[in-house]
């Protein structure tokens, strides 16, 4: 498993850890959503529940029962908190689909091996992320590879259930557009690279506007 990326490792521990004793067979455990708490970076993760559709064509997301927050470094679990008041079960209500349009449809060996690359390209931005976050600055090529982790989790991620991934940690998602910094970090301009001390709508050497990326189309 160790060439795997960092980040899909994480992704097993998070499940094996709640799913042994927490959690029933059904247990999903999202993408890892990186986290700074006291310097440390951790993954965060939500757990819960999932249910194949009568057609087969995808599976219903219960709302999240547990997170879970794994050690980026050291890959070991250090601890979970339930989100629900009781033990997660089938008759709870539905969050939104697990995948989105692009991947839905019976699991042929095709729309898996389509499914397993987008989900690989979400790990391996993500591997490179994690330490940016951390350290709270970027230069121009940094928000690049973040524009691209963006619309990595969006191609995988259906809208219904975003805000559940937004909920395990708000700053890094704010951040991951480019329309803030982890907990008040500089960063620097997209277009110039510029440190930029202080937010505003432009940047002070080269005028490019904030928040707008460049040479984006999606």
């Amino acid at each position: 498993m160790t060439d795997q990326p960092r980040s899909r490792r994480l992704a097993v521990v998070a499940y094996r850890y709640i799913a042994a004793e927490l959690m029933p067979a059904e247990t999903m455990v999202s993408l890892p959503v990186p986290l700074r708490r006291d310097s440390q970076l951790l993954a965060a993760f939500f757990g819960t529940l999932t249910a194949l559709l009568p057609d087969r064509t995808n599976s219903v997301v219960r709302p999240p029962a547990v997170r879970i927050y794994v050690d980026w470094d050291g890959e070991r679990a250090v601890g979970y908190e339930p989100v629900l008041a009781g033990p997660p079960v089938a008759r709870d209500p539905v969050a939104g689909l697990l995948r989105p349009p692009a991947f839905t449809g019976e699991m042929t060996d095709e729309l898996r091996g389509r499914l397993e690359a987008a989900h690989a390209e979400v790990y391996r931005l993500l591997d490179e992320v994690g330490s940016l976050y951390l350290e709270g600055t970027l230069a121009a090529d940094g928000r690049r590879v973040l524009a691209r982790l963006d619309r990595a989790y969006r191609r995988v991620v259906p809208p219904e259930i975003w805000p559940l991934y937004e909920a395990l940690n708000p700053d890094f998602f704010q951040w991951l557009a480019g329309k803030g910094s982890p907990e008040g970090s500089p960063v620097s301009c997209p277009s110039c690279g510029a440190e930029l001390a202080a937010p505003g709508r432009f940047c002070t050497r080269c005028g490019h506007r904030l928040g707008e990326s460049r040479g984006h189309a999606e």
